[in-house]
């Protein structure tokens, strides 16, 4: 026997595209300033050790060891060492697919450029990883890439992200949502009520009460409908057989499956293949 253990992570493809142009690190002099200056790219330092300050929107932060800060692009800045204590801080220049995506997934804004790392050893050592990198051009750009994502998930780990809720949108509207993309998502696999529930961290049975104030049908009525759907179309569009259709959208029952798409279309899953089929014809 075969034991498989399912991810208990399923990714709805949030992280954007990152296209790098440079990194680096830097012991800087007592007084060592950039700036004021605006850059056509997003700019992260990290403080390795010592004490600088960074300025922006009017707004001067003080900042030591294990903070960092992130500078948007056509964002005036302004950054320099302490003259006493100058810093050393290492730092990445790169640009992402959408402008707004680094405020969506780290939960950096213009407004609140500065984080207080928790887990600095995780970043330094992410960093000291991409100045090791050695090899060939293909083979250093997907190991560059991917310790840049790694990166980001530490600093994302410390700016305590979480998804934004419009003031306009209800808690249980975002539930709702979450939860219909998620069954969306993964209709083919193992779903069940319990599972969708714990993904967004909520209870079962107050789960199911919310989704059908709400979505006006049971989560399970839901799923079911959104499988039915699903087959319709391989049978319209496929030529795939009845049983490898139901292991497609989740069943591993025939009858059953079989049984639910009946019930939902008044006709089994052969009779509505024929009769689409001859639709096709007349139409053409």
């Amino acid at each position: 026997m075969i034991r498989i253990q399912a991810s208990q992570y399923v990714f709805n493809h949030h992280a954007p595209p990152i296209h790098l142009h440079f990194y680096g690190q830097s012991d800087c002099l007592p007084g060592h300033s950039y700036g004021p200056a605006i850059r056509d790219h997003y700019l992260y330092v990290f403080v390795k050790q010592g004490k600088g300050i960074y300025r922006s929107n009017d707004t001067t932060y003080e900042l030591q060891a294990n903070d960092s800060f992130l500078l948007f692009p056509q964002q005036l800045g302004f950054y320099q060492a302490d003259q006493h204590d100058p810093w050393s801080y290492m730092w990445i220049g790169f640009n992402i697919g959408k402008r707004d995506s680094f405020v969506q997934f780290a939960g950096i804004t213009p407004e609140s450029p500065v984080i207080s790392h928790e887990s600095p050893a995780a970043i330094t050592s992410l960093f000291q990883q991409l100045f090791d990198v050695q090899g060939s051009p293909a083979y250093t750009e997907f190991l560059v890439t991917g310790l840049i994502y790694q990166l980001f998930a530490a600093v994302m780990q410390d700016t305590a992200y979480r998804e934004p809720i419009s003031r306009s949108t209800s808690t249980a509207d975002v539930y709702i949502t979450k939860a219909i993309q998620f069954i969306t998502d993964n209709y083919a696999e193992p779903l069940s009520v319990p599972i969708i529930a714990a993904q967004l961290g909520l209870e079962r049975s107050y789960f199911t009460k919310m989704f059908k104030d709400h979505a006006g049908v049971p989560p399970h009525a839901f799923l079911i409908q959104v499988r039915m759907n699903k087959a319709a179309e391989l049978l319209d569009k496929t030529n795939l057989s009845i049983e490898h259709i139901a292991y497609s959208i989740g069943f591993n029952n025939i009858n059953y499956f079989s049984s639910a798409f009946t019930r939902l279309f008044k006709l089994n899953p052969s009779a509505y293949r024929k009769l689409r089929k001859q639709h096709d014809i007349i139409r053409e």
